[in-house]
């Protein structure tokens, strides 16, 4: 599965790809803060951007 379809599986929206010293992080944007978040694409899957998605919004004081 790429990394695309594994962001949009997590209902988040795709940006892409930026490389990083610790390996290439995987952009997405959370459609309900509108936030761009990251993680390390070695290792994405949909539960991890969905725990991304769940820690901003709670940083951000949105209920789920």
């Amino acid at each position: 599965m790429t990394a695309a379809l594994i962001v949009e599986r997590a209902a988040a929206q795709w940006v892409g790809v930026q490389p990083s010293e610790d390996g290439a992080l995987v952009l997405f944007r959370d459609p309900v803060t509108r936030s761009t978040l990251a993680l390390l694409e070695d290792g994405l899957t949909v539960a991890g951007v969905l725990a991304r998605l769940e820690a901003s919004r709670e940083a951000f004081g949105v209920k789920p």
